[in-house]
C-alpha cells in the first residue's frame, strides 16, 4: 500500500450507492425503509402518553443538570469574556433551545435555526426549533433543505443540528422511538381488539322473535337482523 492512500477513506460512506443519481443520504432508518412510514410516525406515537411521559423524564434528567461558565484563564481578557458570554445566554431562551434540540431523541436528529438580534449592543441569538422532515443530510453529512427538493442551504451557518448516537454511515442518528414502534403497534390493536369485543360479547344474548307469511319473507329478516348484529360492533345497529 502506498502514502497516499493512509489518508482516504476506501470504503466511504454511501458515495458509490448514491452519487450517481442522488445529491444526498436517504434516512437508513430501518423502521421507516421496511414499513414504509415516515417520520410522521413518531408524531402519532407521541400522542401515547407513557411514551410521552418516559421521554419527558429522560430529558429533564438532561435539562436539570447544573452548568456554569469558567474564564479559560486568570487575566482580565478572560474574565471580561466569561462575563459577556454570561450576560449574552441569561438574555437567551436556551431552555427553550434545549428542549428543541432534544427532540433528536424521538427522532434521531434535531435542528433549530439560530436568529439574531441586538440588544444593549449585544447580539443575542435565539434557537428556532424546525421540523425534521423539512431537511436531509447530504453525502457527506451536511444539512440540506429538503423542500420541495433537496438542496444546499446558503446559509448553513445559520442551523445547529444535534443527533443521537450517529454512527459514521447514518449521520441522521438513531431514533429511540423506532425501538418502541411495534411494542406500540401491537398495543393499539390490542386494544382496539379488546374494545371491539366488549362491544360484541359485552351486551346480552339478543333473541329475536318474529312472524312471517312466507318462507322468502322470513329468510328476508332473518338476513336484515343477522347483518344488523353484526354491525353492532361498528356502532351501525344497537341491541
Amino acid at each position: 500500500m502506498t502514502r497516499k492512500y493512509l489518508g482516504q477513506e476506501v470504503v466511504s460512506q454511501y458515495e458509490a450507492i448514491f452519487a450517481g443519481f442522488l445529491d444526498y443520504m436517504p434516512n437508513p432508518d430501518l423502521l421507516l425503509s421496511t414499513t414504509g412510514e415516515t417520520l410522521e410516525v413518531y408524531n402519532k406515537m407521541l400522542l401515547d402518553p407513557h411514551i410521552s411521559s418516559m421521554l419527558d423524564l429522560r430529558k429533564s434528567f438532561t435539562k436539570g443538570r447544573a452548568w456554569d461558565l469558567e474564564p479559560p484563564g486568570n487575566d482580565a481578557v478572560s474574565t471580561r469574556s466569561t462575563e459577556l458570554v454570561k450576560d449574552v445566554l441569561k438574555k437567551t431562551n436556551l431552555a427553550h433551545g434545549i428542549s428543541q434540540l432534544l427532540t433528536a431523541l424521538e427522532y434521531g436528529f434535531a435542528v433549530a435555526e439560530l436568529v439574531w438580534r441586538q440588544e444593549d449592543g449585544l447580539w443575542i441569538p435565539s434557537l428556532k426549533g424546525r421540523a425534521q422532515k423539512r431537511f436531509v443530510l447530504s453525502l457527506k453529512g451536511e444539512l440540506m433543505l429538503a423542500d420541495p427538493y433537496p438542496k444546499t442551504l446558503r446559509t448553513k451557518y445559520k442551523f445547529m443540528v444535534y443527533r443521537n448516537q450517529p454512527r459514521d454511515e447514518n449521520p441522521y442518528g438513531t431514533a429511540l422511538l423506532a425501538r418502541c414502534y411495534w411494542p406500540w403497534t401491537f398495543k393499539r390493536a390490542g386494544l382496539r381488539f379488546w374494545l371491539t369485543m366488549c362491544e360484541k360479547f359485552g351486551v346480552p344474548t339478543i333473541l329475536a322473535l318474529f312472524k312471517c307469511d312466507s318462507d322468502e319473507e322470513a329468510e328476508r329478516r332473518a338476513q336484515a337482523i343477522a347483518a344488523a348484529l353484526y354491525n353492532i360492533q361498528s356502532n351501525a345497529a344497537a341491541a
